[in-house]
């Protein structure tokens, strides 16, 4: 605590009286807790809450910022769940965390990304074979052919769900206000080929891991972009601009984000009750020459596909709407005849015909019911 006490004092005698105290929106505690490991109330009240406590106190005006881990990887924690993280990500918000950033763990092997459909007969090789790597080299025997219910207890995108509606009943429950980020893990926790660390003390990448691609960066993007209002990641110097020797890549993260930054990233769409119009939210997609292609199969087993233009678009949907200030809205009208199979998904995929990019990773989508 006299740690944390001196650190904000040396914050405020330096930049109090500078312009630079104004954009301090805010200070980070560094020190990582699982937020889905089982009950955390006695770690929260005596850690957490005190500094949380510390810092509304010396910095009033400003936030108080965590960012916990989450591991739904069953091979570590055997009795993980969804609700166990939402009922502690509650707690935290209650003892003063004013943002609440979570790691989404798919780079550490503690969260994956996949569908509901994929859950239980796809095997991760399939979807991830990165990722299936790294949980081979966490937990020596785990087999090629394992599937996702055999080692998540849920996904990335439905941990990101349930924390965006805890952010919604605390706030209409009981009136606590938090904000909810995400933590992009831009590495893969693998030694193969590793980046430079920053260093070995925790302020940046304290492991020498492998960097990962843009590829993953949008797939992220995709799985849990539209249930945060915004986007942080760790190790700039080590995960961003390494290129490491003895790989395929030929430029940094950094310098592929920038050569690709106009790819468009579906990250969540939605059917009106009629079943025919369909409201996409993403980056770069709030441009009408951004075309949607939907992918189905009807009852009698027949495939189809439909591609259609925006009937509308929001490019400041996500500013009006506590989201990512680049994430904008797209409207489809969309309906799909001959009637979709209900025990299958619809495949959503988006193109920009300006640049001739596609996304790199599409939205699989339950079927319309009109209602």
């Amino acid at each position: 605590m006299e740690l944390t006490r001196r650190a904000i004092n040396s914050y405020y005698t330096r930049y109090a009286k500078t312009d630079a105290w104004t954009t301090l929106g805010g200070v980070y505690q560094s020190f990582e807790t699982c937020i889905g490991c089982g009950d955390l109330m006695d770690e929260l009240t005596t850690g957490y809450q005190k500094i949380a406590e510390l810092a509304h106190a010396m910095l009033p005006d400003k936030k108080f910022v965590v960012s916990p881990y989450s591991d739904l990887n069953l091979a570590q924690f055997d009795i993980a769940t969804l609700e166990m993280n939402k009922e502690n990500f509650k707690a935290l918000a209650r003892i003063g965390c004013d943002v609440i950033a979570p790691q989404e763990g798919r780079g550490t092997g503690k969260g994956a990304y996949f569908y509901p459909q994929w859950q239980n007969d796809t095997e991760i090789k399939m979807v991830d074979p990165a990722l299936l790597l790294i949980l081979q080299y966490l937990t020596a025997g785990t087999p090629d052919n394992i599937t996702f219910s055999e080692r998540f207890a849920g996904s990335a995108r439905q941990m990101y769900q349930t924390f965006a509606a805890a952010v919604e009943e605390l706030s209409t429950d009981e009136g606590v206000k938090v904000e909810l980020w995400l933590n992009f893990e831009a590495f893969e926790y693998l030694r193969d080929t590793p980046c430079l660390p920053v260093d070995r003390m925790g302020n940046g990448m304290a492991e020498i891991l492998q960097r990962t691609s843009k590829s993953r960066a949008d797939w992220s993007l995709t799985e849990q972009g539209a249930y945060v209002s915004h986007v942080i990641s760790f190790a700039w110097d080590a995960d961003y601009l390494c290129v490491p020797a003895g790989t395929d890549y030929t430029m940094s993260l950094a310098d592929e984000i920038y050569a690709d930054f106009d790819r468009p990233i579906a990250s969540d769409a939605s059917w009106d009750a009629a079943g025919s119009t369909l409201t996409l939210h993403g980056f770069n997609i709030a441009s009408s020459s951004v075309q949607l292609r939907l992918q189905w199969t009807d009852t009698e087993g027949a495939a189809h596909a439909k591609t259609v233009t925006p009937a509308g678009t929001d490019a400041q949907w996500g500013t009006h709407n506590g989201r990512p200030a680049l994430m904008g809205e797209a409207t489809y009208i969309a309906p799909l005849k001959p009637t979709p199979t209900s025990n299958w998904y619809v495949i959503a995929t988006v193109t920009d015909t300006r640049t001739g990019k596609q996304a790199l990773h599409p939205l699989l989508l339950d079927p319309p019911t009109a209602k």
